[in-house]
């Protein structure tokens, strides 16, 4: 089966470029999905993990994002990271604004998720090391696959989840400070081995390393071409 790349605030070489409009476009035009973080700020939705400190100028607003996607021809998954609540209804018109349909949203509070699903938006939600039964699994579009402190699942949860028609995407280990080298030839592995209608997916900041890195290390050296 396929594995879709989510490449982690956008491909970006160095840690300033992330969630920028330079990582976004590399991402997009490498055919990449994008993981990015959704939020409110004087009124506006704009694209920044933390509450602002800056001057809002200097962030991307969701608007543009998404007018980049659209100027891109991008048809690569957006993975949407909540930060705040009350945004269903914003998200929603922006995106139905720019016809965009191949994305989901994740990690807003449980409160907040009900409204989503109201709206019929597809959510993802979490499971992890701490959060072992996944809240509103019936009704999600599929599972948000966390590790924090280390590769506790394996390849047949993946598998279960795909078999009950819930899309899953797997969290890299990197993101949280671990080498790669225990998850990516499982993962490897597995797609090799087996089918699904439901998707696979993989956050990660090394999306360009999947398929050609055998030995699943980190490697901060090898970033992106500008």
């Amino acid at each position: 089966m396929k594995i879709d790349l989510l490449a982690h605030r956008g491909a970006w070489n160095d840690p300033d470029e992330q969630n920028q409009s330079i990582a976004f476009e590399r991402a997009l035009s490498a055919g990449f999905g994008i993981e990015t973080d959704v939020r409110d700020h004087r009124g506006k939705l704009i694209v920044s993990h933390d509450p602002l400190t800056q001057d809002e100028n200097d962030c991307l607003c969701l608007d543009d994002f998404c007018r980049l996607y659209r100027k891109l021809n991008a048809n690569s998954c957006l993975a949407l990271n909540i930060k705040s609540d009350g945004l269903a209804a914003k998200v929603q018109e922006i995106l139905t604004h720019h016809d965009i349909n191949n994305f989901f949203v994740f990690d807003m509070s449980i409160p907040d998720m009900l409204g989503y699903l109201n709206q019929s938006l597809p959510c993802f939600t979490r499971q992890s090391e701490f959060e072992h039964s996944p809240v509103l699994y019936e009704q999600s579009s599929g599972v948000w696959l966390d590790a924090f402190e280390s590769t506790w699942f394996d390849a047949g949860l993946i598998e279960t989840h795909l078999a009950n028609r819930k899309n899953v995407c797997v969290v890299s280990s990197e993101l949280h400070g671990r080498s790669r080298e225990q998850l990516w030839p499982m993962l490897r592995q597995f797609i090799d081995r087996n089918d699904s209608d439901a998707k696979l997916m993989l956050c990660t900041d090394f999306p360009h390393d999947f398929h050609h890195d055998d030995q699943g290390v980190l490697q901060d050296s090898q970033r992106f071409l500008a």
